[in-house]
């Protein structure tokens, strides 16, 4: 079992970080010139399409983190790191979550959303969610709050599947020794090969010592019982064109064998029960049965 575990994980985090098992996109340009081409699709995952506007937004969050991290150094260690490659791997990674998600009928529900956008700091006023300081947040920082609104749904599905994940694989303490032993545990064997046909001619065995063996093994030269059935299959399609059977022929049969084609009588019962309280009289449980 942990070993199938083990398989199926490796797998998943294979699709997610490699984005090869199961995806199927086709790039419209080169990670190096994301910024030049002027296609709206950057990549397909399956069926789903990662828009160049979706990828800039994401590019440009990571660059903002990375400049209140590093400053003027930014634009050099996004470089370094090849941040375009991994914003693009992630958006990938994203997707392929998302449809793992779907397939599962994982959702993040109106209620969900709306306790996570209540529980934000910047949104409250006096320490309780105030809808004005929401718009005008929004409106500062250029949102579409129905843009953003739905981009926090598809964190919180994200956040599901990831926990799914996490927590998905339970392994208990018999299958993780299993492991261990199956890759450390180590049996010391020795054996001597010799073919049988070197001892047939200097063996002898006289028809006494046959027999007597039959007679004490008789269940190893036993076999199953065994059967020859030879069977014909009639089908009614041929014959119905061929035979021609007279009203007066069905009548007579219908008449011998009434009895398949009467229906049994069938009851239908109610029963009432009548709720009493325990003291009740003998004179009021007549009443009611009488009832």
């Amino acid at each position: 079992m942990i070993q199938e575990l083990r398989e199926y994980s490796n797998n998943l985090f294979f699709k997610l970080l490699m984005g090869v098992i199961a995806i199927t996109f086709v790039l419209s340009f080169g990670v190096g010139g994301f910024f030049g081409d002027r296609k709206e699709v950057v990549a397909k995952v399956n069926d789903q399409e990662i828009l160049l506007k979706e990828y800039r937004e994401a590019y440009e969050n990571r660059m903002r983190t990375f400049q209140e991290q590093f400053g003027e150094n930014a634009e050099k260690f996004a470089e370094q790191l090849n941040l375009r490659q991994q914003v693009f791997n992630q958006l990938i990674d994203r997707h392929l979550l998302l449809t793992d998600a779907a397939e599962l009928n994982l959702l993040a529900t109106d209620l969900e959303l709306q306790d996570f956008i209540r529980r934000q700091a910047y949104f409250q006023k006096n320490g309780q969610f105030d809808y004005d300081t929401y718009e005008t947040v929004l409106s500062q920082n250029r949102i579409v709050r129905h843009e953003y609104e739905g981009s926090l749904r598809t964190d919180l599905l994200l956040s599901k599947k990831q926990q799914l994940l996490g927590t998905g694989l339970v392994i208990s303490s018999r299958e993780v020794e299993q492991a261990y032993r199956m890759d450390f545990e180590n049996i010391e064997v020795e054996y001597v090969f010799f073919d049988p046909q070197i001892f047939i001619d200097k063996t002898t065995v006289n028809q006494v010592d046959l027999r007597k063996y039959h007679q004490e093994h008789p269940d190893e030269f036993q076999t199953l019982n065994q059967f020859k059935i030879e069977f014909y299959t009639l089908s009614t399609d041929y014959y119905k064109d061929i035979v021609n059977v007279r009203e007066r022929e069905v009548r007579r049969y219908y008449k011998k064998n009434t009895e398949s084609y009467v229906t049994p009588p069938q009851i239908k019962a109610r029963h009432i029960l009548l709720k009493l309280p325990p003291d009740s009289s003998e004179e009021t449980l007549t009443e009611n049965q009488q009832q």
